[in-house]
């Protein structure tokens, strides 16, 4: 991997601060030798913890990605008590234009009794950086980015005794994953078809 990145913070007051920055990476995933052929096997089996004697197969995969993003964050606060933040990165890989990006958007609520209280939404698309999954035999270096939804709610509560208690709760959704036949015979099936 190679980064170069910049960035610009810019308080406008004491109740607005943007963050701006750019970024370009050169990625390089490449390998040579064995893994296990995990192709036929459901995406939420717990390996490595749960031994699956599964066979090997050789791969080579060598994708090369060169990565150019800009981001963004604001955080707006009209009064002490109470804060609201959003920020959001795009990406796009020069060689595929394949687009993949993220954004968020957060509040805080301060308490007379010193309690915050805090929220959070969040979408993030992701390209896999799984070898199996891009080598060119055995996978599809064109795969789309995966996607999670994440939501998240939380209590902090400052302590006498100097400590911090922080509750959360939340909740993360996945889709657009990227899934194979979870059986040897599906994978049969495929592979004989033709498809990726």
């Amino acid at each position: 991997d190679g980064l170069i990145k910049g960035d610009l913070k810019w308080a406008h007051s004491e109740s607005n601060r943007t963050g701006l920055g750019v970024q370009y990476s050169h990625r390089h995933l490449g390998q040579a030798g064995e893994v296990t052929d995990a192709r036929s096997t459901a995406p939420w089996i717990n390996t490595p913890f749960v031994e699956t004697y599964q066979p090997y197969v050789a791969i080579n995969p060598d994708v090369r990605r060169n990565l150019f993003a800009l981001y963004a964050e604001h955080t707006w606060r009209p009064v002490e008590r109470f804060s609201l933040e959003g920020g959001g990165r795009v990406q796009v890989d020069a060689s595929s234009a394949q687009v993949s990006g993220s954004a968020r958007l957060g509040a805080a609520v301060s308490l007379p009794i010193l309690t915050v209280l805090k929220a959070s939404v969040g979408v993030a698309a992701q390209p896999s950086l799984i070898p199996l999954q891009l080598d060119p035999r055995l996978g599809n270096p064109a795969l789309l980015p995966e996607r999670s939804l994440t939501g998240i709610l939380g209590v902090e509560q400052p302590l006498p005794f100097e400590a911090l208690l922080r509750l959360e709760a939340w909740v993360k959704v996945l889709d657009q994953l990227v899934v194979n036949p979870d059986t040897p015979q599906g994978l049969a099936a495929l592979e004989a078809s033709g498809g990726p």
